[in-house]
C-alpha cells in the first residue's frame, strides 16, 4: 500500500493542474451560514481606508479603485510593502485581477482625486480573469462546465426546464456583465454547459462524485469541459435556492454545489479520503457557491492559481455559500 500522504499537501487537493501560489487571501464570505466555525479573517489593516481589506481588493473593480483618493491608495500601497516586504507584494499583486493590476497597484499615484489625471488607471474596462483564464487555458473549442442534476426527477419536463433556464442564465450573467470587453464576446460564444441526468444520482453526493472521476478517466467530454477539480451538482437546496431567491429577493443568491471527483484510483482516493477527515473537511470535497460567483469569482480565482479548490470550500459546510466579495 502506498504510504499516507502527509497533511502538507492539502494545499494542492484539487486545484487545476499547474503549481499554486498558496497563502493569499481568500476571496469569499459566507452567506446563511448556520456553522459557528471561525473562518479566516485578515483584519483591517490601519493603512486600508474605511471599508477596505486585502480581501476586498484582491476582487475590486475599476469602478471601486476610482472611489480611492491619491493619498489613500499610496498609504495603502505603501503600507502593504512595510508589511509584506517589496518582493513578496511584487509577487502579490501578481495574483490581483486585471483591475487592480491595470490600476498600477505596484506604482505610486499621482492624481488629485477619485480620477487618474496621467492616465495610469485607464478607463476602458479590464478584460476580466475569467476570460483571461479561457484565452490561456482554452484558446479554441468549447469550454465550461460538466452538471450534473441529482434533484427535480419529480417535477414535470416543463417545470424542470424552466428550473435549468435559470440557473444557466445565472451562470452566464457575467458575460452580459463585460459584454462589450474585448475576448468576452468569444468566451461567450464558445461556453458549454454539458449536464448528465440520471434518477440514480438523486440524493447521492458520492455516486456524482464516483461518477465523475469515471468519465473524467475514460475522456468522456470535451477538453475544455474536464476539469480535473471539481464539476457542479444542482442539489434540492440548489433548486430550492431558486425558489427562496425568486420569493424573498434581497441578499439571497441562487447557488449550485461543487463536487470534487472520486478517482478510479482506489489508494489514492483512501489517501483523500483520509486528509480529509485529518482535516475535518468533508469528502467528498463538495460545497455551494453562489451561481453569479462561478465564472467571475471561484473559476477565475482558480485559473489565476491563487487557490486550490481545498483552500477556497474545504471547511465549508452544507449550509454555507462561497461567493466572491464585489
Amino acid at each position: 500500500m502506498k504510504p499516507r500522504l502527509s497533511s502538507t499537501r492539502l494545499s494542492l487537493r484539487r486545484s487545476f493542474p499547474m503549481p499554486l501560489q498558496c497563502g493569499q487571501p481568500r476571496p469569499h464570505r459566507l452567506m446563511n451560514s448556520s456553522t459557528s466555525r471561525s473562518q479566516p479573517s485578515f483584519g483591517d489593516s490601519n493603512y486600508f481606508p474605511a471599508g477596505w481589506n486585502r480581501e476586498r481588493l484582491l476582487t475590486a473593480s475599476m469602478a471601486d479603485l476610482r472611489t480611492l483618493s491619491a493619498d489613500e491608495f499610496d498609504k495603502m500601497r505603501t503600507g502593504m510593502i512595510d508589511k509584506m516586504g517589496a518582493e513578496a507584494f511584487q509577487h502579490w499583486v501578481s495574483l490581483l485581477p486585471s483591475s487592480a493590476s491595470t490600476a498600477n497597484m505596484d506604482s505610486p499615484q499621482t492624481r488629485t482625486g477619485p480620477e487618474k489625471e496621467n492616465g495610469a488607471i485607464p478607463q476602458s474596462p479590464a478584460v476580466p480573469d475569467f476570460v483571461r483564464t479561457v484565452q490561456e487555458r482554452y484558446a479554441t473549442g468549447i469550454w465550461g462546465f460538466v452538471m450534473f442534476r441529482s434533484a427535480g426527477y419529480d417535477m414535470s419536463q416543463e417545470a424542470w426546464e424552466e428550473q435549468r433556464k435559470r440557473v444557466e442564465e445565472a451562470i452566464r450573467a457575467p458575460f452580459e456583465q463585460y459584454r462589450d470587453v474585448d475576448g468576452v464576446k468569444d468566451a461567450r460564444e464558445r461556453f458549454h454547459l454539458e449536464w448528465v441526468q440520471d434518477r440514480a444520482f438523486e440524493g447521492d453526493v458520492e455516486l456524482v462524485a464516483r461518477r465523475y472521476g469515471v468519465d473524467l478517466g475514460q475522456d468522456a467530454f470535451p477538453e475544455g469541459l474536464r476539469h480535473p477539480s471539481f464539476c457542479l451538482n444542482v442539489t434540492p437546496q440548489a433548486l430550492g435556492s431558486l425558489e427562496k431567491c425568486e420569493q424573498f429577493g434581497g441578499d439571497l443568491q441562487p447557488f449550485i454545489q461543487i463536487v470534487s471527483p472520486i478517482s478510479t484510483d482506489e489508494e489514492y482516493e483512501e489517501n483523500e479520503r483520509l486528509l480529509a477527515e485529518e482535516q475535518d473537511e468533508l469528502y467528498p470535497m463538495r460545497f455551494n457557491v453562489a451561481l453569479g460567483s462561478l465564472l467571475d469569482g471561484l473559476f477565475a480565482i482558480m485559473g489565476r492559481q491563487s487557490l486550490s479548490l481545498g483552500e477556497l470550500g474545504g471547511h465549508l459546510r452544507d449550509s454555507d455559500v462561497w461567493t466572491s466579495i464585489t
